[in-house]
Order: C-alpha cells, then sequence, then structure tokens
C-alpha cells in the first residue's frame, strides 16, 4: 500500500489506538458468583484457568501478569477448628516450597467471618529458571464451609498488587447463610 505519508502516520496511528484500547481492562471488578456457597470479585484480567490445581474447582488467572487464584472449600465437619483446617494447607506450603519465609500473619474478619491470613516468600523452578514467589492465603470459617484462598505472583510484582489481594479477599462473600444446606 503506498500512501502519502500523512495519510500512512495517521493509518499507525488508528491501528495503534485500536491496539491500546483493546489491551485495555475494565477497573471495576467482576463478580464470580459460579459457586454454590459464595460469591467474589476479581478484576477483569483474571480469567478462568483449568489447571493450576488438580483438586480445585475456582480457579483463575494471568499468565501475563503471573497473577493466580485459587478457592478451596471444605465442610466445616471435616475439621475441629479453622486452625486444624489452615495446618493441613501451611504444611502443603512447607513441604512446596521448602525455603518458604512467612512474611505476615493476622487473624482478622472478613464479611463477619473469621479469618485467618498469611503472606510467604519463597523460590520454585526448575535447574533454569528459579523466580521467587509470594504467596497470599486466607483461611475464612464460614457458617458451614471452610474456604482457603490463595493468590500467588512474582515476588517483584509484591508492591504492584497488595492493594488488588486485598480488594479480592474483602470481597468475598457467603451465600444461603440462613439455609441449612
Amino acid at each position: 500500500m503506498n500512501l502519502p505519508p500523512l495519510k500512512n502516520l495517521l493509518l499507525w496511528l488508528w491501528l495503534w489506538l485500536i491496539f491500546i484500547i483493546g489491551c485495555s481492562y475494565d477497573p471495576l471488578p467482576h463478580l464470580i458468583t459460579e459457586n454454590e456457597f459464595f460469591t467474589i470479585e476479581l478484576p477483569e484480567y483474571l480469567k478462568k484457568e483449568k489447571d493450576l490445581t488438580n483438586d480445585t474447582p475456582i480457579q483463575y488467572g494471568n499468565k501475563f501478569r503471573n497473577l493466580y487464584l485459587v478457592v478451596i472449600e471444605r465442610d466445616k465437619n471435616e475439621f475441629a477448628n479453622l486452625k486444624s483446617f489452615s495446618d493441613i494447607y501451611i504444611h502443603k506450603m512447607e513441604e512446596g516450597v521448602p525455603d518458604c519465609i512467612w512474611k505476615s500473619e493476622n487473624h482478622l474478619s472478613i464479611n463477619n467471618m473469621p479469618t485467618y491470613y498469611l503472606e510467604t516468600e519463597g523460590t520454585v523452578g526448575t535447574e533454569k529458571l528459579f523466580e521467587r514467589i509470594s504467596y497470599h492465603m486466607t483461611f475464612i470459617e464460614g457458617e458451614y464451609k471452610y474456604y482457603h484462598l490463595s493468590i500467588w505472583h512474582w515476588a517483584a510484582t509484591d508492591h504492584k498488587y497488595k492493594g488488588t489481594i486485598q480488594t479480592i479477599f474483602g470481597s468475598f462473600k457467603e451465600k444461603n447463610k440462613n439455609t441449612p444446606l
């Protein structure tokens, strides 16, 4: 295509604008309601995944941003308390990431549900690629279920996702609180 220089420049600017608009994300969170027991709000850029873990139906991620989320739910009658539930996953973390460093720990409440939050960092990878990963684990005691929300990303981007992670965890709500399951 042989266009005069000004038309050529305008064409390239128009194509660049379309590319930029196509790569932007809605800043408002999207309500995920696919689970019968809870809802959670996620940024638009987190898309449904299938291969993050073997036993978690709720898996979202973004490979370009290296930000991932899984939600595990278990019946409360399987565990003595929130601590016994969380201990299982803490132990799995320590086995899977032997050099993990526990950075913070808090007992809080999310939407009036007792919550235990942990943050750790560790190295994962193979012989050629090692990367420091930040893990944010929240354990929530619902009325009939225990929930484990886990988010991980590159440790180098910790500052970038701190607010996003807090917003995601804070948006977690249990459904049907007054109806026995």
